[in-house]
């Protein structure tokens, strides 16, 4: 019975999709009058009857008092009982009735001869109230046929109730002419139906914003409402009103006022809870999302359109949460997190009608074949095209999948060029779309272009997009590669360098710009995707070189990027800090299919999301990007002395180049083919003696490498053996980093998780796999292990059954200098969401089910010094080329903490334990030194016949986010 509403997606701001019952606003003002009626009187017929005349067909008598009349009329009183309870029902489920109700009010139209009019008019009520708008602005306009001479107040009733449900169905138009036909012909006397009636009538000339005029009345209209309003007004129509003037100040393009009044309608919900309140509210964080993104706030982006998802999960609402799952993706691709984004995005899929949304359903399939081709699974990219050419398309959609099409063939090298239905496109792109998205779908056909080598065709069509007054960045950036490419084409010709150069430094710069500021709003393949490759690209043109200038222009650039991707993850992560942690959506058995769960006690905060951490993240990368003090060779030579090296490894696109910096020497290689820079590298550590520390800037798969493990030509000597290895995040932040975070002088250990008992395991499937992690008694040892280590300092451990999500996150955990975690960890490369730790399992709540997602645990900072993780694969995770690395490690090292000690694979509970207790020692006795501890401890453990094998011990990483967190002291 009920109908599917569209939503709009985000990239304006909407009107919210319902309003509230009419019932509710008469009743404000009779609910007293005739509850005294129905109290002092005998309950007759003829009381009933008063109560209707004084007050407009309304009976607030209760249902149990109406049934008593069945025994004197029992014909009429059923109906009279049934309308009575059909008022009490609404008042008391607040403001929605079950279809099932609805249905049965329609069998009694139909079947009863009696009372007519008074169903009829619960029943266009009820309509609005269950939010089947059609239907109800069909049955009121039939009413007011029907019934032209009812009273005052019916009239009214059925009229506003027209009003509110054309102003739902967008039929903007068709509401003002009946706002103006009810000013006409009777004046409203009521508080509350007054506020109703300027509310949409004021909010339909703001949006229809046909002229100046006509927005400035409806902004009139609107301040007539707020100023009426008062204590006794429903949520939803305070609410209703800030929408209306946020749009009115969005046109005006006053993004200040917009979001304050945005605030202030949720504010408007803050005690009303129920579906129709969680849904105004969403409508509301949508909007207040659109205002963010034109902004360039992306943390307060991406915090509201998680609020909107879950807000919907919640509550179930199919065609909503789909719109809401949509926009997630969308925001995600805008960062760069290619996997996040495709998760979203199939989320919507699963959600969409494609009876009721086609087009949503088609663009979300194109976006999966976007997102598959940009990780060269074309193979999937393929399937969702299929799916695409399977289903009717309209001329815009069809041009859309051309292009996707012709980039599929391109990639996948399944076709030769076909000019003529490029130009055919081209012809199609130009009479069918705005010139907005005309330059997008311009630069989606340069790539194909480039990629058959149609340079020509290329000139043409970049020619035509900077006839253009603006384009988007990644357009720039898509233009900026294809120069590139024209000119490696000409490498012989003499002025080629200064121009490759001048090209590249003008995107970069471009780069740089929209990195700082976070105003990135492109459609389509992420801008830093593109960015990645127009660096690659250029890099690749550097590299191999002898030339020194070469090299450290390669080696600053790369480590730039590394900088922006760094702080752009810390920002991402930085948003769910302002949300409560959901464990249902996040926990691993629901990621695995990506069903989301039912929630209960949910609050998200929408207010105040941009935090003193991620403002604070913002000027940190504006800082480094823009400093004018960048690490020369010679001024790396000089800090590294005669003992320290450092270790660059480029992963690039068609190569691998890995090159060794020492005080006095620059030496390295390239290769297409990966397992000879793995040699190389062996090749350059063995080779230099005297050394004792090196720092190691890993790219591609050299990130999930033991550099402790490799072996000389001899196979007799291990590197972790001989030499300190030291990650580093990113170079730049190492120099550009000054203070330590800041943290308490105590250690704090999370320990050995409880686990379900056998009969909990049984419960469910999500229990049985909780279960399946072994217990970690050795693990327990390590307070005892620290305290030993360290008399004077303060140790609190969280062990068995106290180590629970609640105390992994409490502040005291937060900021320890020290926080030791020993646990398991849980890793799917087949899965990137399926990162997170287990804790310990009560099954008192969702918060004590024995798991912690990434970004349950990462919604919050850490200002530890040194984070140590003794789990398995807590160093391993994916590379995503917008955003950077995603694991447990770079979790909290992107939170804020200052170092980490992690694990590339699991390593026996016994051994971790025993490298503990070395590590911790070697620490107290070194001055601090973590890197210098971890390497005495792997020569240590190595010693004991038990754990001589490289396994137990060459697979703890250390990474530091800044020189200063290469000490730990108390």
């Amino acid at each position: 019975m009920k109908e599917v509403r569209r939503t709009l997606a985000v990239g304006y701001l909407r009107a919210v999709r319902y309003v509230f019952a009419m019932i509710l606003i008469h009743y404000s003002g009779i609910a007293r009058a005739s509850s005294e009626v129905c109290a002092e009187f005998e309950p007759t017929w003829q009381q009933y009857t008063r109560v209707a005349e004084d007050n407009g067909a309304y009976f607030h008598c209760t249902a149990q008092g109406a049934v008593a009349l069945t025994e004197t009329a029992p014909d009429t009183m059923t109906i009279l009982s049934m309308l009575a309870d059909f008022d009490t029902r609404l008042l008391s489920d607040k403001n929605t009735l079950s279809d099932t109700y609805l249905e049965k009010m329609q069998e009694l139209q139909k079947d009863s001869t009696m009372m007519q009019k008074d169903i009829a008019l619960r029943l266009i009520v009820g309509l609005l109230a269950n939010m089947n708008y059609q239907q109800a602005s069909q049955g009121a306009a039939q009413f007011l046929q029907q019934w032209p001479t009812a009273s005052a107040g019916d009239i009214r009733t059925a009229k506003l109730v027209q009003i509110q449900s054309e102003f739902a169905l967008q039929h903007y138009r068709q509401t003002l002419t009946l706002c103006h036909k009810m000013a006409d012909e009777s004046a409203i006397t009521a508080r509350q139906q007054q506020v109703v009636l300027l509310t949409y009538c004021g909010f339909s000339k703001v949006l229809s914003n046909e002229n100046p005029a006509q927005l400035e009345e409806g902004f009139l209209e609107l301040k007539q409402a707020n100023n009426l309003k008062n204590k006794h007004t429903n949520p939803l129509l305070c609410a209703e009103i800030h929408n209306g003037f946020a749009s009115y100040y969005r046109f005006q393009s006053d993004l200040s006022s917009t979001q304050i009044h945005l605030n202030s309608g949720i504010d408007c919900l803050v005690e009303s809870r129920g579906a129709r309140e969680d849904e105004m509210r969403d409508d509301l964080t949508n909007n207040l999302a659109w205002v963010y993104r034109r902004q360039g706030n992306l943390p307060g982006y991406l915090s509201a359109l998680r609020a909107s998802v879950f807000q919907h999960t919640h509550n179930l609402v199919p065609e909503k949460l789909s719109v809401s799952y949509s926009n997630l993706g969308r925001a995600y691709l805008l960062v760069g997190d290619l996997a996040k984004s495709e998760r979203y995005y199939l989320q919507a899929l699963k959600y969409t009608n494609l009876q009721v949304m086609p087009e949503d359903y088609i663009h979300t399939l194109l976006s999966l074949v976007r997102l598959r081709g940009a990780q060269q699974d074309w193979k999937s990219a393929r399937y969702y095209l299929d799916e695409v050419f399977a289903l009717p398309l309209n001329k815009k959609l069809r041009i859309l999948a051309q292009i996707f099409d012709a980039q599929w063939r391109a990639y996948a090298q399944a076709g030769s060029f076909d000019e003529d239905e490029y130009k055919h496109v081209i012809d199609d792109i130009d009479n069918t779309f705005p010139d907005t998205e005309v330059v997008q779908l311009y630069s989606d056909w340069l790539v194909v272009l480039q990629r058959y080598h149609r340079l020509d065709l290329a000139q043409t069509l970049i020619a035509r997009i900077e006839s253009f007054s603006t384009y988007p960045l990644s357009v720039k950036l898509a233009i900026a590669n294809i120069k590139l490419a024209l000119l490696l084409n000409e490498r012989e010709q003499a002025n080629t360098r200064t121009q490759i150069d001048e090209i590249f430094e003008q995107a970069f710069s471009e780069i740089v710009d929209a990195s700082t500021q976070f105003k990135s709003n492109d459609v389509g393949m992420s801008w830093l995707s593109q960015s990645r490759s127009l660096i690659n690209r250029y890099l690749a043109w550097l590299l191999p070189s002898n030339d020194e200038q070469d090299i450290e222009k390669a080696l600053i650039l790369s480590e730039r990027f590394a900088s922006i991707m760094f702080q752009r993850h810390r920002m991402s992560l930085s948003t769910y800090s302002s949300e409560e942690d959901d464990s249902a959506l996040t926990s691993p058995w629901d990621l695995g299919d990506g069903v989301p769960g039912q929630y209960t006690n949910k609050q998200w905060l929408v207010h105040d999301v941009e935090t003193e951490q991620m403002l604070l993240s913002q000027q940190a990368l504006t800082s480094v990007l823009t400093s004018e003090k960048w690490p020369s060779l010679t001024d790396l030579r000089h800090y590294l002395g005669s003992k320290r090296a450092i270790l660059k490894i480029f992963s690039l696109e068609d190569k691998h180049c890995a090159y060794l910096i020492t005080a006095n020497y620059t030496e390295g290689s390239c290769s297409a083919n990966e397992d000879n820079i793995t040699d190389e590298i062996g090749t350059l550590l063995f080779r230099y003696h005297g050394l004792d520390t090196v720092y190691l800037l890993p790219e591609g798969q050299w990130r999930n490498m033991s550099f402790a493990a490799l072996q000389d030509k001899t196979q007799t000597r291990y590197l972790g053996q001989e030499l300190s290895l030291i990650r580093v995040v990113s170079l730049l932040d190492y120099f550009q980093s000054e203070t330590k975070s800041s943290s308490e002088p105590l250690a704090v250990t999370f320990t050995n998780p409880a686990n379900p008992t056998p009969e909990q395991a049984k419960n469910t499937e999500a229990m049985q796999w909780r279960a399946g992690f072994p217990q970690l008694p050795w693990t327990a040892l390590a307070s005892q292990t620290i305290a030993d280590a360290f008399p004077d300092l303060n140790v609190i451990s969280y062990n068995d059954n106290q180590a629970t999500n609640e105390h992994l996150v409490s502040s005291t955990a937060r900021h320890a200098k020290l926080l030791h975690v020993g646990s398991h960890a849980f890793y799917s490369p087949e899965t990137p969401d399926m990162v997170g730790l287990v804790t310990a399992y009560n099954g008192s709540s969702a918060q004590h089910q024995g798991v912690i997602s990434y970004e349950a645990l990462f919604s919050h900072q850490f200002s530890n010094q040194l984070v140590v993780i003794s789990a398995c694969e807590t160093e391993m995770g994916r590379s995503y080329r917008g955003i950077g690395m995603r694991s447990l490690s770079r979790g909290f090292l992107y939170q804020g903490a200052g170092g980490t000690i992690s694990t590339l694979w699991k390593v026996p509970d016994r051994a971790t334990a025993e490298f503990m207790a070395f590590f911790y020692q070697n620490v107290a006795e070194n001055g601090g030194d973590i890197a210098k501890a971890l390497l005495v401890a792997r020569q240590q453990l190595s010693q004991k016949r038990r754990f001589k094998d490289p396994r137990y011990w060459a697979g703890f990483v250390f990474t530091v986010s800044g020189y200063q967190y290469e000490t730990l002291d108390f």
